[in-house]
């Protein structure tokens, strides 16, 4: 029996009491999160706004499961994580604060699960599909022309690339200028000096070499893409979003300048695409396979193959042909192999991407463990080859160590930095890599670069020779200082869990450098430069818009679409998000800068691969892992 509570004629149920104080703690959170007063009468329009929200949430799902709420409860727990230092109510009392953060927690618990499930519903019957179908090579031709003419003005005023520091390390050891060393992996490097090799040799001018390079990167990235709309379109995408997607890639800034930028993240970004397309294909290859030679229309559809009106008659046999023993496709197995390796060695961190993914592509494709576990371990084999014996043979320098030390080293500084206590036999340690004295000066929360410099310029031999004893004392600090190392470790990170504006996202030109290099534009004048400073200038103008430059936005758009995929429709198809999200978790481990929107690219240039996977169910099974 439903209880209810008579007052004046009016019948408040125990359901209506519940929301009424959800409802509440939602405006409370928005007042704290907006610096609303809480006599302003915005208040009073959030709190009914959230109370009709919440209600409806209520009737059209008719309860709230815990699973619907749990991404809410997540995406609470990240938001306040990030924020909280702003939430405390100003209070010089402890208790006073601690109840605003409780209260603010709570209010973002209910906001965020209400939302998620709505969103949870209403998507539930929404499909991305229709009949699969092959793009035309007149249409896949027009899609490649595109995107390299949305690209060319980018390319055209920053002629003949952007170059920042790291760029600019890289040209000198391509051009014999340094020795190669894999801070910057050197696969990345002897690729940039083929490319500017040829063009140099045929202008005899470094500019036009360097040009070379970035319109091979551009072709890459467009292939690549065009590619992927390919794909998506013989799993049945709608045309509308195909366009949306292709406009995404063509419009959005920061995909024309990083097209034409001379950076490892780049190309690292493009094979992590490539990588999940091959997934994608291999997903669609072996969903509900029968071994017959002519399947049904359903297999059809699922394995790809075109609408008779969309194939000729003797294209659409060759398709509808099925291995009797449904053996993996070679194309799909070899870019797998392809875009593995390069993922391998093109940034640092690809390495343990791929690493990680292993385990999970086999548990999934394990009805084919053989082949799919051999093109695994081969690739695999061939990265530790290149890493080990290729780089020794070309005499590359290996990265500092501290380089692999962001997050501890800025736990470390943050305690000296604050002026906690230390041991005597704690502070000589660390006086023999460094003079701490000069710790908080050098200290940034945001960019661990200055500590990693303060150490490199004094004794870092001392640091890697004695990697136990320091190993211990960041053990130590931290069990004495836990709030100290949170704080570090969540200010140098929230940038890519955090949703706001990336602190780092593009360049222009070329950096200035003893090389001699200089930008060489050929869209010159006040006119090029103002649209460039008005096209980035309007994320920070246009509500939504902007959160095309979060990346934290990105990562909690993967996982509300991660959970959906996981909650409603093939399971398997949650496979192609891993390998973007092991991505954003490598950083949390070792990111040198708090928010760069180049080393979370892959993320978001395969946005339109993930969000697909997420709707999967309408041309996949609903079979489990």
């Amino acid at each position: 029996m439903n209880r209810t509570f008579t007052c004046s004629g009016t019948i408040f149920s125990l359901k209506t009491l519940l929301i009424l104080l959800e409802s509440y703690a939602a405006a409370f959170a928005l007042l704290n999160i907006g610096s609303i007063p809480t006599e302003n009468i915005l208040g009073l329009v959030l709190f009914l706004f959230c109370f009709l929200f919440f209600s409806k949430v209520q009737k059209i799902s008719g309860k709230i499961f815990c699973r619907q709420h749990a991404i809410g409860i997540l995406f609470a727990v990240l938001y306040l994580a990030g924020a909280y230092s702003n939430l405390g109510g100003d209070f010089d009392n402890p208790l006073f604060t601690c109840f605003y953060l409780v209260m603010t927690f709570a209010g973002l618990c209910v906001l965020f699960g209400n939302v998620s499930a709505f969103f949870l519903l209403k998507l539930k019957p929404v499909s991305f599909c229709t009949q699969p179908r092959l793009l035309k090579k007149k249409t896949l031709a027009l899609i490649f022309a595109g995107l390299l003419l949305a690209w060319l003005p980018w390319f055209l005023y920053n002629y003949p690339a952007v170059m920042t520091p790291d760029s600019l390390s890289q040209f000198s050891q391509a051009t014999g200028l340094t020795p190669y060393s894999n801070h910057h992996p050197v696969a990345h490097t002897l690729f940039f000096q083929l490319f500017y090799s040829f063009g140099y040799g045929i202008s005899h001018n470094v500019y036009t070499g360097i040009a070379f390079y970035t319109v091979a990167q551009m072709l890459i990235t467009a292939a690549a893409e065009t590619a992927c709309l390919h794909l998506l379109a013989r799993f049945g995408v709608r045309k509308s979003f195909l366009v949306l997607f292709f406009l995404f890639w063509a419009l959005v800034p920061y995909h024309g300048i990083f097209a034409v930028t001379m950076w490892k993240d780049i190309l690292f970004s493009v094979f992590l695409l490539l990588y999940g397309m091959s997934l994608f294909s291999l997903l669609m290859e072996t969903e509900n396979p029968k071994n017959t030679a002519a399947p049904s229309a359903r297999n059809a559809e699922t394995a790809g193959i075109s609408s008779s009106e969309n194939l000729s008659g003797k294209e659409a046999g060759r398709r509808l042909k099925f291995p009797a023993k449904q053996a993996l496709p070679l194309k799909s197995l070899l870019l797998l192999a392809i875009s593995g390796l390069g993922v391998c060695l093109f940034r640092s961190n690809g390495l343990y991407v791929f690493i990680l993914m292993i385990p999970f592509v086999c548990f999934v494709f394990r009805k084919y463990l053989l082949p799919i576990a051999g093109v695994l371990l081969l690739t695999l084999a061939l990265a530790f080859v290149w890493n080990g014996p290729g780089l020794d043979n070309l005499s590359a320098e290996k990265p500092a160590f501290t380089e692999s030390l962001s997050i501890p080293l800025q736990q470390v500084a943050r305690v000296i930095a604050q002026g906690r206590a230390l041991t005597e036999e704690q502070e000589t340690l660390l006086n023999q890599v460094c003079d701490i004295s000069y710790v908080p000066e050098y200290y940034n929360p945001t960019l661990s670069d200055p500590i990693k410099a303060l150490v490199s310029y004094n004794h870092p031999e001392y640091l890697e020779e004695h990697k136990g004893e320091f190993f211990r004392l960041w053990v130590e600090l931290g069990l004495t200082y836990p709030m100290d190392y949170l704080e570090a470790f969540l200010e140098q990170t929230k940038g890519y869990w955090f949703p706001a504006a990336a602190t780092l996202t593009t360049n222009e030109g070329i950096s200035p450098n003893e090389l001699g290099l200089s930008a060489q534009p050929i869209l010159r004048g006040m006119l090029p430069a103002k649209i460039s400073e008005i096209l980035l200038k309007l994320p920070g103008i246009l509500p939504l818009y902007g959160l095309l430059f979060s990346i934290g936005a990105f990562t909690w758009a993967a996982l509300f679409f991660l959970f959906r995929c996981l909650t409603s429709g093939s399971r398997r198809f949650s496979l192609i998000f891993l390998p973007y999200l092991f991505v954003i978790a490598t950083l949390l481990l070792a990111t040198p800068v708090a928010s760069d929107l180049r080393y979370a690219y892959p993320l978001i240039l395969s946005l339109p691969l993930w969000l697909t996977a997420a709707f999967s169910q309408k041309n996949a099974g609903t079979e489990s892992l």
